[in-house]
């Protein structure tokens, strides 16, 4: 069952196969019963979706997960880390104390643990006295180690090892684009462990399988070149004045670490939340993400005018309720 909101005051009709499905929602809540469609049509809207976004996608250009601006978005954290070791790389810890179930960040591409979403939930978490954790993947943020060195199964073990270690009782995953495919993975190799601490999944922009799905089907014959040749190619960034590179060993390993070739069972209720601006990651692919939800209990939340980053106030104030709704759900 997927169940698709609109986060504004909205009534509207949307036609797939002659057959016409209303969509309403009310901007004041974000967890009031809606209309339920269906995996079959969720995979129909996806290719709707898709089918309009003319040209190359754009995610190459700014990662969608990029660096934020020099003085934006950026909230200051005078606390100090705690630094472990996972695999000899430094990584950089903070957690808070609070009931359960507890909240667990974790970050995109290129982001770290101090930007507006990962303190917004810091502030909530406090307030409401949950548990919160979060950490910088190795070269990230405050841990250490070389960005370039990193691979999704790297970063996935370091979020494990601090998931492991200081996590206790229930939890909710709040990954955000890349921090979504981290997230799924997690599930996914703790239910194999026999770990089933993960009680919800709360995904921002979810870029799960973005190495295979938005980046290697708009390669230029130069970045392939680039691949092959130096092991890594470059691109100018929106966000940053310097260069993001994707290396071969990132996008090879992508292949290794897929979640959308079918089902996917997390086992826990999912809500994700999604703009519908989002000029890096298509509303397609998140229509297909939430399309290989089949047996869990998934809520998709559209935002009309929300970008990648959805970090607004008014996308922060979603945020925040999406997060106290899944701990309604599971506490």
């Amino acid at each position: 069952m997927v169940v698709v909101s609109l986060a504004v005051s909205f009534r509207g009709w949307i036609q797939i196969g002659g057959r016409a499905y209303v969509v309403s929602a009310r901007p004041e809540s974000i967890a009031q019963p809606r209309q339920e469609i269906t995996s079959k049509l969720a995979r129909k809207l996806a290719i709707v979706c898709t089918k309009r976004r003319n040209g190359a996608h754009p995610f190459l250009r700014t990662t969608g997960c990029a660096k934020r601006p020099a003085g934006k978005d950026k909230v200051m954290n005078t606390s100090v880390p705690v630094v472990i070791d996972v695999n000899g790389a430094s990584i950089a810890v903070r957690q808070a104390s609070g009931s359960a179930p507890g909240i667990v960040w974790l970050g995109g591409y290129k982001s770290d643990m101090l930007g507006t979403k990962a303190e917004a939930l810091s502030a909530w978490t406090a307030g409401e006295g949950h548990a919160y954790l979060r950490h910088d993947y190795s070269g990230h943020g405050e841990s250490g180690g070389d960005f370039a060195d990193g691979t999704i199964s790297k970063w996935l073990a370091e979020s494990l090892a601090v998931f492991r270690r200081f996590s206790k009782g229930k939890q909710i995953l709040v990954g955000s684009s890349m921090g979504a495919w981290i997230a799924l993975r997690m599930v996914q190799e703790l239910r194999k462990a026999g770990d089933t601490g993960v009680a919800g999944l709360v995904l921002l922009a979810p870029a799960p399988d973005f190495t295979v799905e938005l980046i290697e089907p708009v390669l230029t014959k130069a970045q392939k070149r680039d691949l092959s040749k130096k092991g890594f190619f470059e691109e100018p960034s929106d966000y940053s004045a310097e260069p993001y590179i994707y290396t071969r060993a990132l996008i090879e390993d992508g292949r290794a670490n897929r979640v959308m070739t079918g089902p996917i069972d997390t086992h826990c209720p999912v809500h994700i939340l999604q703009g519908l601006a989002d000029p890096d990651v298509p509303s397609g692919h998140v229509l297909k993400l939430a399309a290989l939800l089949p047996s869990d209990d998934v809520t998709l939340s559209l935002i009309p005018d929300g970008d990648h980053r959805l970090s607004r106030p008014e996308d922060l104030d979603m945020l925040k309720r999406a997060v106290a709704d899944m701990v309604r759900r599971v506490a």
